[in-house]
């Protein structure tokens, strides 16, 4: 296929009018369009310019409000993570005291937590060591903590035993039980506690992880914007910093993926625009900008595989997620760790019952847990009172996506444009139905670590042809749909045609 070049020159009419008559030119020809490209800077004495920069700090005010709730819930989720890793450093211990391969000791541990933190340890005189500074019940911390018992049958059968062995007196058979049978009942009750205390853990971190990723999609336009609103000082020579003079790139991508396999034919649409923006109070009186100047119009016409056009827009996801990298950078510190967390809550509660009775008061967290962080019908506030209900976030459906891949939990994930998503499924599909032979011949961008070999791959491909994709190749060389773009645009714009 070709290249065609136009170029129109008018400082009567505005010059947004080719823009839109190529795209419908496009639309009528049976092409899908995506915009890949839509780029501007103004000079800086010029009013337009004094414009942009007043609606880009806004959009700037906005991000840094979204920023700092973030940082906030980030905070508050890394105390979560760092309670339920001690719980369960410390819930291994009960696990491994009933039945682990190691379970004296596991025993003996729980026993010292015991004695230290509910008895006082040795400054109460009433507690298992403290008592061993009296006479006759030197022995009791040895025998204690040598006791495996699980139940209060155990200690029955625990004292008869001393009994028998004439280890100690009346009163220190009975103290020594009394001892077992309280150690047995915190032992029972706390680990009761911990497990239904985990289990809101786990709800609160899922609920927080929700409300960041939330946060996140909603930055990502506010962060988008103020890119694009960013302009530049520019030497370029079709911009004068006395006057009021614009530019602008826009590119628009098109492709045929109805009725074509393996080579698919696009166009590409390419607006290069040196105006001068007039700003006039138009409908309802909002004052705009009114553009007039020359106008270069690229338009060019190639044959491209699935992989070209998925890299193409691969390309720009990479781009999105580089710009949010740095906010979630903590959160991935966490990696594995964070993903375990937050699949056991989904699998303990798989519809959020929890977290929802939680935040409706029909249910209550354990009280440390609402010391800790406060009352978790109130996580979501600042996020209502900023944007509204999150409601409608928890219930809607995710889209295929192409994930990038990465480390941890996904914060955010991004989907490929609609109609190259389904190009992309269809590419896939007639893949699987090849035979193996076939098939082996045919790889992912993420296969290749270099650009260069992705580059040679491509070219590979494109010349190595069945009967059916070489039939299809002519096919798709005889397209001339660029010139009919270019030559249809010429008629209507009234452009003597070259």
């Amino acid at each position: 296929m070709a290249k065609y070049d136009i170029v129109i020159e008018n400082y009567q009419g505005s010059v947004e009018k080719h823009y839109f008559t190529i795209l419908g030119l496009l639309n009528d020809f049976g092409y899908t369009v995506l915009k890949t490209k839509d780029t501007f800077n103004s000079s800086i004495t010029s009013s337009f310019w004094g414009s942009i920069e007043q609606r880009r700090t806004q959009q700037q005010e906005k991000a840094a409000q979204f920023i700092a709730y973030i940082g906030n819930m980030t905070r508050s989720m890394f105390q979560l993570i760092r309670t339920l890793r001690i719980m369960d450093q410390r819930f291994k211990l009960y696990v491994q005291s009933k039945n682990g391969p190691d379970n004296e000791s596991a025993d003996i541990a729980l026993k010292s937590l015991w004695v230290d933190q509910v008895e006082g340890g040795a400054k109460n005189p009433g507690s298992v060591t403290g008592m061993s500074m009296q006479v006759g019940f030197t022995l009791l911390p040895d025998i204690f903590f040598k006791a495996l018992v699980q139940t209060k049958e155990d200690v029955a059968k625990k004292i008869e035993e001393l009994k028998a062995n004439n280890m100690g007196n009346e009163r220190f058979y009975g103290i020594l039980r009394r001892k077992l049978t309280q150690y047995i009942n915190w032992r029972d009750s706390t680990e009761e506690e911990y497990v239904t205390s985990r289990k809101f853990h786990l709800a609160y971190l899922r609920q927080h992880f929700n409300i960041i990723r939330t946060y996140l999609h909603w930055l990502e336009p506010y962060l988008r914007n103020v890119k694009r609103l960013d302009q530049k000082g520019s030497r370029d020579t079709d911009i004068l910093e006395m006057a009021d003079t614009a530019i602008s790139d826009i590119e628009l991508f098109a492709f045929k993926g109805k009725g074509f396999n393996k080579f698919i034919p696009t166009i590409t649409v390419k607006f290069e625009y040196r105006t001068v923006p007039e700003l006039a109070y138009q409908q309802e009186y909002q004052k705009g900008p009114i553009h007039v100047g020359r106008t270069h119009i690229i338009v060019e016409g190639n044959i491209k595989l699935a992989d070209e056009i998925r890299e193409k827009f691969r390309i720009d996801m990479k781009k999105d997620i580089k710009l949010l990298g740095d906010l979630t950078a903590s959160s991935q510190a966490f990696g594995d760790e964070l993903d375990k967390y937050i699949k056991e809550s989904k699998e303990e509660d798989p519809e959020g019952k929890v977290g929802e009775d939680l935040k409706k008061g029909k249910t209550k967290p354990p009280a440390t847990l609402e010391d800790m962080f406060g009352k978790f019908k109130d996580i979501g506030k600042p996020l209502q009172n900023f944007m509204g209900s999150v409601k409608t976030f928890f219930g809607r459906k995710k889209k295929p996506v192409d994930k990038v891949k990465k480390k941890g939990a996904p914060l955010f994930e991004y989907d490929l444009p609609g109609p190259v998503g389904d190009l992309w499924k269809a590419h896939k599909k007639r893949i699987e139905k090849m035979k193996v032979k076939e098939q082996n011949r045919y790889k992912d961008r993420e296969d290749f670590e270099k650009e260069g070999d992705f580059h040679k791959y491509v070219k590979a491909i494109k010349g190595r042809n069945t009967l059916e994709e070489e039939k299809e190749k002519k096919k798709t060389d005889g397209i001339k749909d660029d010139w009919k773009v270019y030559d249809t645009f010429k008629k209507i714009s009234g452009e003597i045609r070259w």
